[in-house]
């Protein structure tokens, strides 16, 4: 199960990992032997390559493609090889290539690129809302959002990349997001979404022009989808937006942020001695103690709503 779990997380993750599973005797599958599971079924549903090895011959280039599409896809490769099989000599076949980490960039053309920008040029309150997706782009984001004096608005899966050291954070939405992240997107009239595919659909304004680079309208309605590293295409947008002089849409939402992280506090202020603690009051606490570069891993449920709340 902690192996099930394990792969599951890291396929939801895009975690590059080459697992190999080890499978009953070939001479027994199909015979309900004891501990037979059929690996191979077992993990496809969570896992970008899924092999079973039934002769040795296969083994090496088996292998070489697990890894290759671990590596080059972020995500989970698995090789189910029966234990007669892994105990067997065959010949060594050297790799077609060398094995590494490939990273080639993607971005929209030129023309979408400024198609993008003057729909976000004639735009008056825009709400960024980045997600997962925006891993590597922080600098640029800031960028655009000092450029364009937009709010940015995060999911849970997004925090540990666009939150930091961000003076245009207006919080989280979602189902434990706050009300200033949740109206910034609302009250905006063009909402700009980068890296996402978050599911939630009752969060998403209905009136709002939405453009968006990822899974391109599965989610909610769109009317520009652009597909490209959020990185490289925000680097390319930045020479073709003005910078605005217009700063009141984000600073009604920092305002209101502000009032939200507050009541948050006060919800958080523990009284010493007594008993029981309050989550909230633990979760601040161990924030204000905690070191500068921690890492923090929290079980679902309740605990990921402190988290959410509390952990900076």
């Amino acid at each position: 199960m902690h192996l099930i779990n394990g792969l599951y997380d890291c396929h939801r993750s895009r975690v590059p990992v080459s697992a190999v599973a080890a499978h009953i005797p070939n001479s027994e599958i199909g015979s309900t032997y004891f501990q037979e599971t059929h690996p191979d079924q077992l993990f496809r549903n969570c896992s970008h390559y899924c092999e079973l090895a039934l002769q040795p011959a296969q083994i090496p280039r088996v292998l070489e493609i697990a890894i290759q599409t671990a590596l080059t896809k972020k995500d989970v490769s698995v090789v189910a090889i029966p234990g007669d099989i892994a105990l067997k000599q065959t010949n060594y076949r050297k790799p077609s290539a060398s094995i590494k980490r490939l990273q080639p960039v993607l971005r929209p053309s030129e023309g979408d690129i400024t198609r993008l920008a003057e729909l976000l040029n004639e735009s008056k309150a825009v709400t960024i809302f980045g997600v997962a997706g925006c891993a590597g782009a922080h600098a640029k984001l800031i960028e655009v959002a000092r450029k364009l004096k937009w709010p940015i608005v995060s999911a849970l899966r997004g925090r540990e990349h666009i939150q930091y050291d961000n003076p245009y954070d207006v919080g989280l939405t979602g189902l434990i997001g706050s009300s200033s992240g949740y109206h910034a997107m609302m009250d905006c009239d063009t909402l700009f979404m980068l890296g996402t595919d978050f599911p939630y659909t009752q969060f998403f304004p209905q009136k709002a022009t939405i453009t968006r680079g990822e899974n391109l309208g599965r989610r909610t309605r769109i009317d520009m989808g652009l597909i490209g590293d959020v990185k490289e295409t925000l680097g390319a947008l930045l020479d073709k937006i003005e910078t605005k002089a217009d700063d009141r849409h984000l600073r009604k939402f920092i305002s209101h942020y502000q009032d939200v992280q507050k009541s948050l506090d006060d919800l958080a202020a523990g009284v010493p001695g007594k008993k029981p603690i309050h989550p909230q009051f633990l979760a601040k606490v161990i924030d204000e103690v905690a070191s500068a570069d921690a890492i923090f891993s929290c079980d679902v449920r309740t605990p990921t709503v402190w988290a959410a709340r509390y952990l900076r």
